[in-house]
């Protein structure tokens, strides 16, 4: 994995963490609403730091040069030729 994806991945994960953490410390507040409180900051939260690690990947995460390549067989010593 290149490094800047890796920054970039985990800068998400420790958003998504603090989110997580402000949900439940706000949630624990109104213990009878407590599921709905927890919904309401940590949804949104989620949803926009998913969205913009996908954004921030598309933009400034390098491309990768085998990528239209996709998938394929490997065998025992290394990759299967295409048949022409």
């Amino acid at each position: 994995m290149d490094f800047r994806r890796l920054i970039i991945v985990s800068l998400m994960d420790l958003l998504l963490l603090a989110s997580l953490t402000i949900a439940i410390w706000w949630a624990h507040f109104d213990p009878a609403a407590i599921a709905w409180r927890f919904c309401q900051v940590f949804l949104p939260c989620a949803l926009l730091t998913v969205l913009a690690a996908r954004v921030v990947l598309k933009r400034f995460a390098p491309k990768r040069e085998d990528a239209g390549r996709g998938f394929g067989p490997v065998g025992l010593f290394g990759r299967i030729p295409d048949k022409d």
